[in-house]
C-alpha cells in the first residue's frame, strides 16, 4: 500500500510530539508513505498569523523551528514554504457579495491555494494508492485499515452529530479523484458567479458537487475515524461526528 500524506496551511504545533507519533502509528509506519507539504509560515517568533474566526486561536503564533523539526520528523519528499499572504496576493477580486462574515475569506483562499500548492509538488500521483490530506494539528485517534478501503471512492467526515456537515481539511481519495479535491481554487471563481459565498466547508462540498463526485463519497462512521485539533493552551478541540453517536 503506498500512499501521500499531503499537508498545507499553517504548520502548527509541529512540536506536539503526539501527533507526530500518531501519525506515524495510523499510517507512516503501516503503509509505504511519502509526505509533501506546502506552508505559510514566516521564521519570525513574533508575528501573529491570521486565523478564521472559528479557529479559537488568538494572537496566534508559531515556533521558529517549526519547518526544521517538521523536516526532521516527516522527512518531506517535497516541501515548499513561502511567506504568509494577504489577501491581494491571492486575489484580486473582493468576494463580499455573499459573505456574512468577510474575515473568513483570508483563511480560506490561503488555504485552499495552500492544498493546491502542496498538491502540484507530487510529480505523479497515480503511484499512490491513496492521497490523504491531513493537518498538522490534528490528532487521529482512530482511522481504518486503507487495505479495506475501496479504491472507487473518497472518504469524508462529518463533523455534526445532526446533519452532513462536511470536514474540509481531511480526505481520503484514490489519485483520480484527487486533482478535483486538492485544486478546488481553480474553481472558486465559478463557484462563486454561481452564488457560492466563500466558506471553506461549504465550497469544499459544492465542488465536490459540481464535479459530479458525490456518487462517489462515502461517510466514515465515528467507529471507524475519529480526530481532534490542537489548540492554545493544550486543550484539544472535539470532531463531532455522525453514524456512530458521541465517543466513548
Amino acid at each position: 500500500m503506498k500512499v501521500a500524506l499531503v499537508f498545507c496551511g499553517q504548520p502548527r504545533y509541529i512540536n506536539e510530539t503526539l501527533i507526530f507519533q500518531l501519525n506515524q502509528l495510523f499510517f507512516l509506519n503501516k503503509y509505504d508513505c511519502d509526505v509533501y507539504a506546502h506552508f505559510w509560515f514566516k521564521k519570525d517568533k513574533d508575528y501573529v498569523y491570521n486565523t478564521g474566526p472559528d479557529s479559537h486561536l488568538y494572537d496566534f503564533k508559531i515556533d521558529e523551528n517549526s519547518i526544521d523539526l517538521f523536516c526532521q520528523l516527516y522527512k518531506p519528499k517535497g516541501i515548499l514554504v513561502e511567506d504568509p499572504p494577504t489577501l491581494q496576493d491571492l486575489s484580486s477580486r473582493e468576494y463580499t457579495k455573499y459573505n456574512t462574515e468577510h474575515l473568513q475569506v483570508l483563511p480560506t483562499l490561503s488555504q485552499i491555494t495552500s492544498l493546491k500548492k502542496a498538491y502540484s509538488l507530487i510529480d505523479n500521483p497515480d503511484q499512490y494508492d491513496f492521497i490523504i490530506r491531513l493537518r498538522t494539528d490534528m490528532l487521529v485517534v482512530r482511522c481504518p485499515d486503507l487495505n479495506t478501503l475501496s479504491k472507487e471512492n473518497i472518504y469524508l467526515f462529518s463533523v455534526k452529530l445532526d446533519e452532513a456537515y462536511i470536514y474540509d481539511c481531511f480526505f481520503i481519495t484514490p489519485p483520480k479523484y484527487a486533482k478535483v479535491l486538492c485544486c478546488e481554487i481553480d474553481n472558486i471563481d465559478t463557484m462563486y458567479d454561481n452564488g457560492q459565498r466563500i466558506s471553506s466547508g461549504e465550497l469544499f462540498l459544492k465542488n465536490i458537487e459540481v464535479n459530479n463526485l458525490l456518487q462517489h463519497c462515502k461517510l466514515l462512521p465515528f467507529s471507524e475515524f475519529y480526530f481532534r485539533i490542537q489548540r492554545q493552551g493544550r486543550t484539544l478541540h472535539s470532531m463531532i461526528g455522525i453514524s456512530d453517536g458521541p465517543p466513548q
